[in-house]
């Protein structure tokens, strides 16, 4: 594991009362660290598919979790998101690169707790099918 070694600097002005975080850019950038989606604090992405790339990321628990990690442009910016989905791989694997789609993750309250399922669509065309309930391959975890 590479140690990190930062110089921390600050800047105030008086017009401007927030201080950029330019360092922290600056490694972002520069290690290629793309910003992350997610659909836990906004549920709806608007987003046009650039790549996939089956992958792993540590679980919860320390166990690697199977999935896809996808490349896409939101508002203009390269973004990316991870997910273990299996009816969201297989909704996002009728799409072509270069399509633009609309990606919802809603809820639903069930006797066993609370299930997360993604609704796809192009953009230009229809919202998905809201009747869809979720499936246990639904649950990222």
């Amino acid at each position: 594991m590479r140690s990190l070694n930062l110089t921390l600097g600050t800047t105030r002005s008086s017009t401007n009362k927030s201080i950029k975080m330019d360092n922290s850019k600056k490694f972002l950038k520069d290690n290629e660290i793309l910003p992350r989606i997610s659909f836990k604090e906004i549920p709806r992405h608007q987003v046009k598919l650039l790549k996939d790339k089956i992958d792993q990321i540590p679980g919860n628990t320390g166990e690697m979790v199977d999935g896809v990690n996808y490349l896409v442009e939101e508002d203009g910016e390269k973004r990316s998101f991870f997910t273990s989905s299996i009816s969201l791989i297989q909704k996002l694997s009728n799409c072509a690169i270069g399509d633009e789609v609309v990606i919802t993750m809603k809820g639903k309250k069930t006797d066993s707790g609370f299930k997360s399922y993604f609704i796809v669509s192009k953009v230009g065309e229809e919202e998905g099918h809201p009747e869809e309930e979720p499936s246990a391959e639904d649950i990222p975890f």
